[in-house]
C-alpha cells in the first residue's frame, strides 16, 4: 500500500493546458461558461503580442495532441489541416452510417454568430476611426480575415 506524504495531500489542483492558458492570460481561474461569455464580449486581456491569435497559430504546429475541443479541426496540426486529414474519422463514420449529416457541426471559431459579431465590431471601429464617408469595408474585411490570409 502506498503511503501518501504531506506534500502529496496538500498539492494544488492540476490544470489542463487550456485552463492554464486562460489563467495565464486573464490572471484568474474562470469556468468554461465564463470563458465563452468573456470571449463573446471581447473582455479577455491578452498580455502578449500573439495572445489573441493563440488558437489560430496552433494550426502551425506540425503535430498536435488531441484536447477536449469539440471539433476535430480545432485539434488539427499544420499537416492535418493542409491535407484535410482531420476529416478522415468523420468521413469513415459517415461511410459506415454511424454519423448522419444532421449531427455534423461547425467549429466554435467558425460559427456565423461569432464571426458576424466580430466583423460588425471591426466595421464600427473602422467607421469611428475614419468617419462614415472614408470608412473602407475592404480594410475591415482584411482585418477580419488577416490571420487566414497569412496562414
Amino acid at each position: 500500500m502506498k503511503t501518501e506524504y504531506s506534500f502529496e495531500k496538500n498539492r494544488p489542483r492540476r490544470f489542463s493546458f487550456a485552463d492554464d492558458a486562460i489563467r495565464w492570460r486573464t490572471g484568474s481561474e474562470v469556468s468554461s461558461l465564463e470563458q465563452t461569455e468573456a470571449a463573446a464580449n471581447n473582455d479577455v486581456a491578452y498580455p502578449s503580442l500573439f495572445g489573441k491569435y493563440h488558437e489560430s497559430l496552433q494550426t502551425l504546429k506540425p503535430i498536435r495532441l488531441s484536447s477536449s475541443q469539440s471539433h476535430p479541426v480545432d485539434n488539427a496540426g499544420f499537416l492535418s489541416f493542409a491535407t484535410f486529414a482531420w476529416m478522415t474519422p468523420m468521413m469513415w463514420a459517415i461511410f459506415r452510417n454511424k454519423l448522419d449529416m444532421s449531427s455534423l457541426s461547425l467549429s466554435g471559431f467558425d460559427k456565423a454568430d461569432t464571426s458576424g459579431d466580430r466583423l460588425q465590431r471591426l466595421w464600427e471601429e473602422e467607421k469611428s476611426r475614419n468617419g462614415p464617408e472614408k470608412a473602407s469595408l475592404i480594410r475591415a474585411i482584411f482585418l477580419f480575415q488577416r490571420t487566414r490570409f497569412i496562414l
